[in-house]
């Protein structure tokens, strides 16, 4: 049985590697623009210029890998997709944001050359791991600074990071990661995740991604014994998809209750930090559109703390950019 258990692994490995070296260039682009996304959240003075380049060969990178399906195909290639094309080119000039053209890029290369997606999470665990421990390694040897804040009295430690929220919610996301290309959870992933994440709390008294990866494990071990359930996976997946409108639904009904004073979103406010207050303080610099045309530069002048995502992507974008984000979903 351990024989075959290697042969078994040897083919999985195999496999990937055909799958990474077919479309080398695309996990080139992928890792280029993971360390761009990474380096904003270091202290470091050129992290904006060094996320500009690394985000340009980015997109040269994945413009290059589709220039065989494209040649092959582009006598096939509809007028409807065209248009898509010349849409998206358009939108990312007016948005003045390069943002859009990098995920779209990304959007094609998927759709016409990547056919596996479970590569991606296995080379992003590894490489977010990998990238966090040279982060606080040179953060221990006086590189990168330790930033530190205060909660009421208690101080937070960054370990090389810009606030010290960032460490938990990356061992959040390599929990994510890892449990994802494992389809599993073991007793000990979670003794590991779980240490990893109370020293995590200790350390940066960070309390959003400590609560979020207690649930997530639990979830996790529901996923493990129901997963055979067809009743159950479906109702999951109906979840799922329907998460991001309910919690959008939410974000903005809590926002508006707000903005007349209601009691619970007083205390919902309370409870999530000033955060609804911060966002309700954006909209008195600027109004509530439906379609937002600005410049990455006079967005950056005017934003405050927006850690809801619903909230951020609407004052960055307008209202409209809920619509392909619940796509996509």
């Amino acid at each position: 049985s351990m024989i075959v258990k290697l042969k078994e692994k040897n083919e999985i490995l195999q496999n990937y590697i055909k799958i990474i070296k077919d479309n080398i260039i695309f996990y080139v682009a992928f890792i280029l623009y993971y360390i761009s996304i990474f380096v904003t959240y270091i202290p470091f003075e050129k992290a904006g210029t060094l996320k500009i380049l690394l985000a340009l060969f980015t997109c040269l990178c994945l413009a290059i890998n589709l220039i065989p399906k494209i040649r092959i195909k582009f006598k096939y290639i509809k007028k409807k997709r065209i248009l898509v094309v010349m849409c998206v080119a358009i939108g990312a000039v007016l948005l003045k944001d390069f943002f859009v053209i990098v995920i779209y890029l990304f959007g094609v290369n998927i759709y016409l050359r990547i056919k596996d997606l479970k590569p991606l999470f296995k080379i992003s665990f590894y490489l977010l791991l990998i990238i966090t421990i040279v982060t606080i390694l040179l953060c221990m040897i006086g590189v990168i600074n330790n930033v530190v804040t205060a909660r009421n009295g208690v101080q937070r430690y960054s370990l090389g990071f810009y606030h010290s929220n960032v460490l938990p919610q990356i061992i959040l996301y390599l929990c994510i990661y890892y449990h994802i290309f494992k389809k599993n959870i073991t007793l000990v992933s979670f003794t590991v995740f779980e240490v990893v994440s109370i020293l995590a709390y200790i350390i940066c008294n960070s309390r959003n991604a400590f609560f979020a990866i207690q649930v997530l494990l639990i979830i996790f071990i529901i996923v493990k014994k129901y997963r055979c359930n067809r009743r159950y996976i479906k109702l999951l997946k109906l979840i799922a998809i329907s998460s991001p409108i309910i919690i959008a639904i939410i974000s903005l009904l809590l926002l508006y209750l707000y903005s007349i004073n209601s009691s619970i979103a007083i205390t919902f406010n309370d409870f999530f930090n000033n955060r609804i207050h911060m966002c309700w303080l954006y909209y008195q610099y600027q109004e509530f559109k439906v379609i937002n045309f600005m410049t990455t530069e006079y967005f950056q002048k005017i934003i405050l703390t927006l850690d809801n995502g619903y909230y951020y992507s609407i004052a960055r974008y307008g209202v409209i950019i809920l619509v392909p984000i619940f796509m996509i979903f």
